[in-house]
């Protein structure tokens, strides 16, 4: 799949299930913050540990292996035993790497897993004692995706280095390289035999198609199987499987999906509704070649769902349309008596194939944990991100409370409460730019006007009404969308565009930066600049204490600098880090500051001193957003690792 749509990998999933008795739920009630942690502050900030966390890890591989089913995540490799479903593990078996890009697989009989990088190296580990068997190294850039052959002997890999590549698992050899051109995605599947994968490319300027190759690993053997042309340019490949029996390939390319005739070369049937857009994340031929299932979304939002067709006549036969968010796999059993699905929506479901009944699920894969809010009296979170869905959860039971679908393909790039808790905001800035705010007891959108904009920088909640920072007719504006919906009022800040902007919690201050280092305060409400402060170069990321008396913001290299708000003076210019800095926080007595990295660490640091009190390691990937609980224990952070981690001092 084209994966610029929204750093939207895809995130697969899949459960195999026993007998209905054996089908269970697990139980994932505890609270979010234990109880009885110490208020955080400069003197203990080195005594704070991980404490909890919310979330196993996006999905982005997964493999049957008998009665277990082994899980490529963000955090690492899982394995689920079907009979154990209210008793699952609370850790991978195997680590994510450093670098982990979104790419792993098991081999069939579960001996053997892959784990591919960001650096193009490929990790071949022995399931059964966790140890790293060896490397796979030929690869220049990420690795895209990883498959194993049949017999686990080969594992074919495709690259961002616009080459897919054969490897032998028992010498940790590479056999063979193809190049795929200009195509971003190569949808990879082994027969006993042979490698099939498929190459997009523009025919002419209006115009493009895709090619389906195989190469025999055994004669050394390369071929054309499907040439197809389409009278659409920029022609990209989501998905692709094939029959048990090796005479039917199912392919999605654009909003399309085509069924092919492998012996004769035919197009046996085409499913297509360009009205909808729909994307074809991924696709299952059932054992017995009776059904061919998608996962399929909406680019609008509107029809994410898993769909089932018949393979002789494509009439589609069921559809499960209940997702909220992206689906992205679907794959039949073994033994073709099971259906399971994943989507961003954080679960693995099963279904009878008989009956096409929902069976069983497991929770918690969430495909993002970008952007995080706590209501103000500390009982809910909210987290928005890149999975296109805001979830909110209770912090005394962990219980996820709704779900809340924007209807947008695009990343969620904040989220804030309103001053009584009662409205929750959402703003987007990927794809395309717009805002929604949803009653929270009812998890009902309340319409609002429509705004013509993009660059959407950031947005809170007043006492009037929700205020939105963006770039409106070329100028920088300040909004206000009033609570009684009347007409929004817009007031001119600047020409040039900032890098970023942020409000204060209660809405009165807008901070803005430039490529210059450049950064101006605003009064919200009379749109009048109130002072002006600079930095050495690009300005980054903001944020402001509790009480807004302090600016925090960071520049290129991990620098960061702490202005007074009232005087303008420099409090304090920290020392930068080894990473560079994609969230901030104040502590709650203001002494202090967390600083998230790209790297994953968060470091601590006392202000007045300009001293590193503690680093905290956990994460896998960048710190995209940090938090301290209303009362001062706990310090919650996001990450595109996709989990919320919590962090405290124990008594």
């Amino acid at each position: 799949m084209n994966r610029w749509f929204a750093h939207v990998l895809l995130i697969l999933t899949i459960l195999a299930l026993l007998p209905l008795s054996h089908i269970r739920a697990q139980d994932d009630s505890h609270p979010i913050i234990p109880a009885g942690l110490s208020p955080i502050t400069s003197d203990n900030a080195a005594q704070l540990q991980q404490v909890g966390q919310i979330g196993k890890g996006r999905i982005f591989g997964l493999n049957w292996m008998g009665n277990e089913i082994g899980v490529a995540t963000s955090l690492g490799a899982w394995v689920y035993d079907v009979e154990q479903l209210d008793h699952l593990p609370t850790e991978p078996i195997i680590p994510a790497l450093a670098d982990q890009a979104d790419a792993g697989a098991f081999s069939s009989d579960g001996r053997l897993y892959a784990s591919g990088g960001l650096n193009g190296e490929i990790i071949l580990y022995d399931v059964a004692t966790g140890e790293k068997i060896g490397t796979l190294e030929g690869h220049t850039e990420a690795i895209l995706d990883v498959v194993f052959s049949p017999d686990g002997t080969l594992i074919a890999s495709d690259s961002r280095d616009q080459t897919v590549r054969v490897w032998d698992t028992t010498t940790v050899t590479e056999l063979a390289s193809f190049p795929k051109g200009e195509t971003l995605d190569s949808p990879m599947v082994f027969t006993p035999n042979s490698l099939i994968w498929g190459t997009s490319e523009s025919v002419q300027a209006e115009a493009g198609g895709y090619t389906i190759h195989t190469w025999n690993h055994k004669t050394g053997e390369e071929s054309v199987l499907v040439r197809h042309v389409t009278i659409q340019s920029g022609t990209y490949l989501s998905a692709m499987a094939l029959s048990q029996d090796g005479q039917y390939l199912a392919v999605g390319a654009n909003f399309e999906l085509h069924v092919w005739n492998v012996e004769s070369g035919e197009l046996a049937w085409t499913q297509d509704d360009h009205s909808l857009k729909l994307i074809n994340y991924d696709l299952a031929i059932s054992p017995d070649g009776q059904w061919v299932a998608s996962a399929t979304t909406d680019l609008g939002g509107l029809a994410d769902a898993i769909r089932i067709f018949d393979r002789a006549t494509g009439r589609l036969n069921k559809a499960f349309d209940d997702y909220v968010g992206v689906v992205n796999h679907v794959d039949f059993s073994e033994d073709g008596t099971w259906l399971a699905a994943s989507g961003y929506d954080g679960t693995l479901r099963v279904w009878d194939t008989a009956t096409f009944t929902e069976q069983g699920r497991v929770t918690g894969h969430y495909g993002a944990a970008d952007h995080l809010a706590m209501s103000n009296d500390g009982s809910r979170l909210a987290a928005g991100g890149f999975d296109h869905v805001v979830r909110v959860w209770d912090m005394t039971t962990g219980a996820e409370l709704s779900t809340l679908e924007p209807g947008w393909f695009a990343s969620i790039e904040g989220v804030a409460w309103s001053p009584n808790d009662s409205n929750l905001l959402a703003i987007a800035n990927h794809v395309t730019s717009d805002y929604k705010i949803w009653d929270t007891d009812t998890s009902t959108e309340i319409p609002t006007e429509a705004q013509n904009g993009d660059n959407i920088f950031s947005g809170v909640f007043g006492e009037d009404g929700a205020w939105l920072a963006m770039m409106q007719n070329s100028a920088f504006t300040v909004l206000l969308v009033p609570f009684d919906g009347s007409d929004a009022r817009a007031t001119t800040l600047a020409s040039i565009p900032p890098t970023t902007a942020l409000f204060s919690s209660d809405g009165r201050l807008l901070a803005s930066g430039d490529e210059t280092g450049t950064i101006h305060l605003w009064d919200t409400e009379s749109g009048k600049p109130l002072m002006v402060f600079l930095q050495d170069g690009s300005v980054k990321k903001f944020a402001f204490s509790p009480d807004a008396s302090l600016l925090a913001s960071a520049g290129d290299g991990g620098r960061v600098w702490v202005w007074d708000v009232a005087t303008g003076d420099l409090v304090a210019e920290l020392p930068a880090g080894t990473t560079e800095v994609s969230s901030l926080a104040f502590g709650p007595d203001n002494h202090f500051i967390a600083v998230g990295g790209d790297d994953g660490t968060i470091r601590l640091m006392d202000i007045a001193n300009q001293t590193e009190l503690a680093v905290l390691a956990g994460h896998y990937d960048s710190v995209t957003s940090l938090l301290f609980t209303p009362d001062g224990t706990a310090l919650l952070s996001g990450s595109y690792d996709s989990t919320v981690r919590v962090w405290g001092v124990q008594p």
